[in-house]
């Protein structure tokens, strides 16, 4: 055991990221590959893993604390292709690193025959600005919040779709300034927004999957919906894999075995 320790340290957990995704392109390349309307349906979300509370595990990861006690915690996220059910990539971080933070960089990996799902904590002006401005356009639906004015009046239209612009915030400006575009308050996203009637409430989805293309108002739901796919994996990685139980107490070990 204590050689296998000793080698062990040697292996750059980067090995296994590569190694999933030569997995995935060959599954892609040698496989009848099942999509949407000729998309690969990619579904992103975020989930926490709880660590062993140990002095040098706290440092590099961090976590939150209560009244008695403090948690040791890392930050997740995923990309996962619903309907052929394989995990194409999976980040671990920090616990209080943004979500979003590493959802935007994971964006420049996507394909153009790729369409996204998002629930609504990636809803914002960056994250679609990071859509449309990819060398070629990924096609992407995501859940809005119904706080923000231009979609919590759509729902009071009563319309099943409408075609909107949205404007930047100062953070989104300064947000993409760092990512190398350049862009002002009149900057505008043209984009479409979807209602899906549900039991109690009101959907409202964000895309850019247009109306002249074939994309009718009733497919949203079912497609949007997809996205549980990724639910029930990370809940399978968790319960069944037993994902939370690391071979080792160090910061590469624990990114090795995840």
């Amino acid at each position: 055991m204590s050689a296998f320790c000793q080698q062990r340290i040697k292996l750059n957990p980067l090995f296994f990221r590569v190694w999933n995704s030569l997995l995935c392109n060959c599954f892609y390349a040698t496989s009848e590959v099942k999509r949407w309307k000729g998309y690969r349906v990619i579904a992103v979300d975020g989930s926490n893993i709880p660590l062993v509370n140990t002095p040098v595990l706290r440092e590099y990861f961090g976590g939150q604390s209560n009244q008695e006690c403090f948690f040791v915690q890392a930050k997740t996220v995923y990309s996962y292709d619903v309907l052929n059910r394989l995990l194409l990539t999976a980040e671990l971080a920090p616990y209080r690193t943004a979500e979003l933070t590493v959802a935007y960089s994971m964006v420049s990996q996507l394909e153009e025959d790729m369409l996204t799902i998002y629930d609504r904590n990636f809803c914002n002006y960056k994250m679609i600005a990071l859509h449309l401005w990819q060398e070629k356009e990924i096609k992407f639906v995501i859940s809005a919040k119904e706080s923000i004015a231009v979609y919590r009046n759509f729902i009071e239209s009563g319309k099943p779709d409408e075609v909107v612009r949205l404007h930047p915030t100062a953070s989104a400006i300064h947000g993409l300034h760092q990512e190398g575009y350049k862009i002002n308050k009149d900057t505008l996203l043209t984009v479409r927004l979807v209602r899906v009637e549900l039991p109690g409430k009101v959907e409202v989805l964000v895309t850019n999957l247009w109306a002249e293309d074939g994309h009718e108002v009733q497919l949203f739901k079912d497609l949007y919906f997809m996205r549980w796919s990724l639910e029930t994996n990370i809940d399978h990685q968790k319960n069944i894999l037993q994902l939370e139980s690391f071979s080792g107490l160090s910061p590469l070990s624990i990114q090795q075995d995840f």
